[in-house]
């Protein structure tokens, strides 16, 4: 994978994958930009992610969006529950994993293929 400063803008044909690493302290202002040229993968994608937390309100997780679309793909902490969701092109699923919620660094995994539309979350495995 190509390694991609926070703040920075991926540029067309740099690579097929990347990885983000992300300074301490974590805040909010650390993101990238994939520029709207580089097309997204509508076959498949696996996303994974160190997370830690005890809030019972996570927020979004992980998000990518297009100019056409501010919610392409979503994964992001329910209010007020111990529960997440998955959003993708629009369809949702409900995804229960209150154990990631404990304060504890846990490593998170969603995979997702258009094919069947079927989708997986992974924890710690």
């Amino acid at each position: 994978p190509t390694g991609v400063r926070p703040g920075s803008e991926i540029q067309p044909g740099q690579a097929s994958s990347y990885l983000l690493k992300f300074p301490t302290p974590r805040s909010t202002d650390n993101y990238a930009t994939i520029r709207e040229s580089i097309p997204f993968s509508a076959r498949a994608f696996t996303i994974s992610w160190h997370m830690r937390t005890d809030s019972k309100k996570p927020g979004t997780v992980f998000s990518y969006a297009t100019s056409q679309e501010d919610d392409e793909v979503e994964f992001y902490g329910d209010s007020g529950s111990r529960n997440f969701r998955l959003l993708i092109n629009g369809e949702q699923a409900d995804v229960n994993l209150p154990e990631v919620l404990d304060g504890e660094w846990h490593m998170v995994v969603v995979t997702w293929q258009n094919k069947n539309g079927e989708w997986q979350v992974l924890v710690d495995g």
